[in-house]
């Protein structure tokens, strides 16, 4: 039987009184999920999330991905500098069901905010099962 994933897609915006280290954020948000969904034995699939500082038009976001329960999360474009708010975007595969993964995200993104001294305020969150993808099949000429 074929393993099933579903999705979360999450918008949140983070705010400190203080600039936060948001490298630090990413990093400890990506560990909370892979922690609670290994604790329910639930693969992850994918984990990217993106932040991008408020107000500082040429601010490069900084990035995140996770490609499986035991791996190591990766950060290939670090923020640059701490912020004082931000745009917060997580996108997250994994066998659990819908219910599962946001009770898993919203925990640990309550934890991990006040681990960086920040609060996050959820603006839009979708969990679903997406549909079975239908890829293209292409032949290549001779």
């Amino acid at each position: 039987m074929p393993t099933t994933f579903y999705g979360l897609n999450a918008n949140v915006h983070v705010t400190a009184r203080q600039p936060f280290d948001g490298n630090r954020l990413l990093m400890e948000l990506a560990h909370g999920i892979q922690e609670r969904l290994s604790t329910w034995a639930i693969e992850i699939a994918h984990l990217k999330m993106t932040l991008t500082p408020d107000g500082e038009a040429v601010a490069r976001p900084g990035t995140l991905n996770l490609v499986g329960t035991a791996r190591e999360p990766e950060s290939p474009y670090p923020l640059l500098q701490p912020l004082s708010s931000g745009r917060l975007l997580i996108n997250l595969r994994a066998e659990g069901g819908p219910e599962s993964l946001r009770d898993v995200v919203e925990s640990s993104l309550a934890a991990s905010a006040a681990a960086v001294g920040a609060a996050a305020r959820t603006i839009e969150l979708d969990h679903f099962r997406p549909a079975r993808p239908t890829p293209t099949h292409r032949m290549s000429a001779a």
